[in-house]
């Protein structure tokens, strides 16, 4: 079977893994990896970047299998490639770079070629056109390959562009790679970071690591900064499952944010929290530097609130998002998405202790509210906020995209399949799948049976698609549904 990867990053790797892993005889398998990025593997995510950018799970648990929670951290300490990281030392309670994730990737993808049956083509792909024989691949200088089967594994895109900075002098659009970044800012520069999410806490720790002497304002509608990550790991779920909300939707007459919310607190109150507590977490108004303190002593006991969420994030978002009305859904995007980005995607305690005393020091302040960012004539930027006015010298936009929203290099491409009628566009974002394969859906609503998706083009179908937990089991259900059809395998059936 010939199968085409559109995007070479942690979710190719994730499944190219699983194929190999699993296929009796790799002769039967042509895979071919379509990445036009600085290098194959690490995607955007994990690219060649400066140490302060942190992944944000524990070494113990990061890893390209599902099964296999450790493999990351095996592969630190046994390989030449991993000792060669230089964090050969690390054990499972560590947080490391993102860039040596970065070479895991790498060398897992390298492993695979030299298996025979994987290649990587290094050129984006600008049409794919699924028929009822095969699926055609065409490369954007025009070249062409017909393919059984082919999987959308494009990764989200830059930070959003919201206020029409565009072209303004001291600018910074995308602050990846922050090497290139914390290089064209000068030294004393006021430097406003638009966003809040982890992305803008790793533009301000790499402005702090390069000895950066002006003040740095990070500044969003709420002025949320990412939860602080907890030193225990999952949580035994007794009340909150989507057993127990089908359950109460039925006796509710549908399922819905209440009946969800009081299956939260009552998990909780389990654990000991009580109701107060768990509306403290999530009321408007908060201040910043008090709530990533207080965050940072309860994760450092293994407090229970966060610890819940990401359990129920990792392992029932998906189910629990498919069960509740699309009007729940809009509701919860519009009142709790936020809460959930903070808790549910946290930054390594470290991380909080830096940004911390950088607020100490007068440094770092975080500001909510946000209106507008505008530039000077004359140079320079003006921030609204609360109805205040706040000029910079510089700015760098690290605002969280849309949820399921591709690359630019990937858009047309997404675009060319909704305008053939191939792909539909999920009102919650990315492109319509059929949950249970991850084939794409076609204007129809039939299931494309040569084409599947796989990470954020599929956020609008299963909500949480972000954690390497959350693609390692994606990529294994499409494993499923591709090795079905491939000759020589354990999942062929027995004649």
């Amino acid at each position: 079977m010939r199968i085409a990867l559109i995007g070479g990053g942690a979710a190719a790797v994730s499944l190219i893994d699983g194929l190999l892993g699993r296929v009796l005889d790799p002769e039967h398998l042509d895979v071919v990896v379509y990445e036009s990025g600085p290098r194959p593997g690490p995607g955007r995510a994990y690219r060649a970047d400066l140490g302060c950018a942190f992944i944000n799970t524990r070494t113990g648990v990061t890893s390209i299998r599902a099964d296999e929670p450790g493999h990351f951290l095996d592969w630190l300490h046994t390989t030449p490639a991993g000792m060669g990281t230089g964090f050969a030392h690390a054990d499972a309670d560590s947080f490391l770079p993102r860039w040596v994730f970065g070479e895991y990737l790498a060398d897992c993808l390298d492993h695979a070629c030299h298996s025979g049956s994987v290649r990587v083509e290094r050129q984006s792909v600008h049409r794919v056109r699924p028929g009822a024989t095969d699926v055609l691949v065409e490369t954007a200088d025009g070249q062409r390959a017909a393919y059984d089967r082919a999987v959308l594994c494009v990764g989200g895109g830059e930070p959003a562009q919201v206020y029409g900075l565009e072209g303004a002098p001291q600018y910074h659009r995308d602050p990846y790679p922050l090497t290139d970044t914390v290089t064209r800012l000068p030294s004393r520069a006021r430097v406003l970071v638009i966003g809040t999410g982890l992305a803008a806490v790793d533009t301000v720790l790499a402005l702090r690591d390069a000895g950066h002497e002006g003040d740095i304002t990070m500044a969003s509608r709420r002025g949320l900064l990412p939860a602080v990550r907890v030193s225990r790991g999952r949580w035994d779920l007794a009340c909150l499952t989507p057993e127990a909300l089908a359950r109460a939707g039925e006796r509710a007459g549908g399922p819905s944010l209440e009946t969800l919310g009081a299956l939260l607190l009552t998990e909780l109150d389990r654990a000991g929290v009580t109701r107060q507590e768990a509306m403290e977490r999530v009321r408007p108004g908060y201040d910043a530097r008090a709530r990533l303190m207080y965050q940072f002593r309860e994760a450092e006991t293994g407090a229970p609130w966060q610890r819940i969420l990401t359990t129920a994030a990792n392992r029932l978002a998906e189910p629990l998002w498919q069960l509740l009305p699309d009007a729940e859904k809009r509701r919860y995007l519009r009142g709790l998405h936020h809460i959930f980005q903070s808790e549910c995607h946290p930054m390594p305690p470290l991380t909080a202790v830096a940004l911390l005393d950088m607020m100490d020091d007068g440094q770092l302040t975080v500001r909510s509210g946000i209106q507008d960012v505008r530039a000077r004539p004359g140079g320079g930027f003006v921030l609204d906020a609360h109805g205040q006015r706040y000029t910079f010298d510089a700015v760098v936009g690290a605002a969280r995209q849309s949820v399921g929203l591709p690359g630019p290099a990937a858009r047309p491409l997404v675009s060319d399949l909704v305008d053939q009628g191939a792909a539909t566009p999920h009102p919650f974002g990315g492109i319509r799948v059929d949950a249970a394969t991850h084939r794409v859906l076609t204007a129809d609503g039939a299931a494309q049976a040569r084409l599947h998706a796989l990470g954020d083009l599929t956020a609008g179908t299963f909500y949480h698609t972000g954690p390497l937990e959350v693609i390692s089991r994606h990529a294994d259900r499409i494993t499923d549904a591709l090795l079905a059809a491939v000759p020589g395998t354990a999942e062929e059936p027995v004649a």
